[in-house]
């Protein structure tokens, strides 16, 4: 290229710049207004942009973060632990980011069905694997069933078969990935084992019944068989396993248990258990043995038993309830029955009433005889008897209140006085009324007089009285029981007679508190109360 020529491109190159620049610059703010989220649209003609914003609702933006949430979370965990092949994996991000293209672009109505497409299948992936993991626990929880019930297969051999196949259609259907199926399956082989555990255990409750029967009989052998059939079901059945050692434990004295039980059938219960502690004195810690022992300690001990409620019945029939209570203790010592202790209760209360009754009648005639105490001792016992009888409380009572109403009387009507005297009417009535539930039906001239003075001033003095309290309206009032503290300049009050505490307070001035006693005769005073000195 010649020098001519190198200025004539410099000046082509620099008008395609001017051509391009403004064109890039556009196309640069279309991308930062993109990416800030406003999507533009912009006329078929050419034209300027237009405001009109594409909204972005509320679900889609939802359902793009549910992908989002999905894809980052539990989807890429599972594709990390191997479990989503990556292919899967990656399909779902491309989908993911032509749903973010088509939003940023302004077609919201694609990445709507974009997102919710990876929604969709990213569940279903993970519902899958869900399937999967209960498809595998289970069938681990059934194997394990099958592998404990395997002795059941000696009794119930169908429905062990039954179990076990439908645990083999499990395994070939999760081979296949066919999760409902193999789970329907395996909740099949459960539910038969559930009905082959119910049956072995009736199965074991009859062969535990005929072991007992067969060893109180001392069939031996056929208890041995019964033990053994249950163990062969259930090799560690703690009662199967202590009746086998039973059963060997008595072999070789089987003939003299034969003779304990001819004793017993013949009601010789007392010699056939001292041949049996005979034999535990050789072997004392046989289980058979111990428990025979048991039995017939039990049968001796209910015949007792049985004897001291009839020798019971026999005193009441005769009238000696005192007798019957000896004879209901005694049995009650042998052996507890909560009938014979509510009989035993009853007779006690036949007893008791029976004595209460007569202390009721002593107490009464002796305080209708004027013998207060004789009276009050009979009352308090009977209450000793019946706490809660009210006829023995009400005579206690009146015969202890016969003998101090003339002390009370006189206390309470010298209080009633000296509280009139420093003008506490509510006290001194308090005390009257006392006086006169304690008065003594004879009374003393003087006694007579001083009660009615009483009662006289009492009755003039239980009438509210007008008064007034006046103040500066600075300082606050308070009336002890009446008002809290305010400022007033003049308050209305109707009180009853009796002695109160007024108090007034202001900030900077010296607290006043004065004790005020109101009667009869103040009736329109004006008590006046301010704080005028200060501090």
């Amino acid at each position: 290229m010649s020098a001519q020529k190198k200025p004539v491109y410099y000046v082509a190159f620099a008008l395609i710049a001017l051509i391009l620049l403004p064109l890039l610059i556009w196309l640069i703010s279309l991308l930062l207004r993109s990416g800030k989220g406003t999507d533009f649209v912009t006329p078929a003609n050419g034209g300027a942009e237009t405001t009109s914003v594409a909204p972005v609702g509320f679900e889609q933006l939802q359902i793009a973060d549910r992908a989002q949430t999905l894809l980052d979370g539990p989807i890429a965990e599972a594709a990390q632990a191997g479990r989503l092949s990556l292919q899967a994996v990656l399909e779902l991000r491309r989908f993911e980011d032509k749903a973010a293209s088509a939003r940023a672009s302004g077609n919201t109505q694609k990445a709507a069905k974009l997102y919710t497409l990876v929604v969709d299948r990213a569940e279903g992936m993970l519902a899958l694997l869900k399937q999967v993991d209960e498809a595998n626990a289970l069938r681990d929880t059934v194997y394990q069933r099958l592998e404990e019930a395997e002795p059941l297969k000696a009794v119930f051999s169908e429905s062990y078969g039954q179990a076990v196949a439908a645990f083999d259609q499990a395994q070939l259907q999760l081979t296949a990935e066919n999760y409902p199926a193999c789970l329907d399956s395996l909740k099949q082989s459960g539910e038969i084992l559930d009905d082959l555990a119910n049956r072995s255990e009736a199965y074991i409750t009859m062969r535990l019944e005929e072991a007992k029967t067969a060893l109180d009989g001392l069939a031996l052998e056929k208890a041995l068989a019964a033990y053994e059939a249950i163990l062969a079901l259930a090799p560690k059945h703690a009662e199967a396993m202590a009746g086998l050692t039973m059963v060997e434990s008595i072999r070789g004295i089987a003939g003299d248990l034969q003779a304990i039980n001819a004793l017993e059938g013949a009601g010789q219960w007392e010699a056939a258990l001292g041949k049996l502690e005979g034999l535990l004195s050789a072997k004392p810690q046989n289980a058979y043995l111990l428990a025979r022992k048991e039995q017939l300690t039990e049968k001796i001990r209910e015949r007792t038993f049985q004897q001291r409620i009839a020798e019971a019945e026999a005193f009441v029939a005769a009238g000696d309830l005192a007798g019957a209570v000896a004879s209901l203790e005694a049995a009650l010592k042998v052996k507890n029955s909560e009938s014979i202790s509510a009989r035993l209760e009853d007779l006690k209360k036949q007893i008791l009433t029976a004595r209460l009754e007569a202390l009721l009648a002593n107490g009464y005639s002796a305080l209708q005889a004027g013998r207060y105490a004789d009276a009050r001792d009979a009352y308090k016992e009977a209450l000793g008897l019946a706490p809660k009888s009210k006829e023995a409380q009400t005579g206690y009572e009146k015969a202890s209140s016969m003998l101090l109403s003339g002390i009370r009387y006189s206390q309470n009507l010298a209080n009633a006085d000296k509280y009139i005297a420093s003008g506490r009417y509510p006290l001194a009535a308090k005390f009257f009324n006392k006086a006169l539930s304690s008065r003594p039906s004879q009374l003393a001239k003087a006694q007579q007089a001083k009660e009615s003075t009483i009662r006289e001033i009492l009755e003039r003095e239980s009438q509210p009285v007008p008064v007034r309290v006046l103040s500066d309206k600075k300082t606050y009032v308070s009336l002890t029981g009446v008002f809290p503290p305010e400022r007033v300049e003049s308050k209305d009050l109707s009180l009853f007679p009796d002695v109160y505490t007024l108090k007034g307070t202001r900030k900077g001035y010296r607290t006043i508190e004065r004790t005020i006693q109101i009667d009869s005769t103040q009736s329109g005073t004006d008590i006046r109360i301010q704080c005028s000195e200060k501090e």
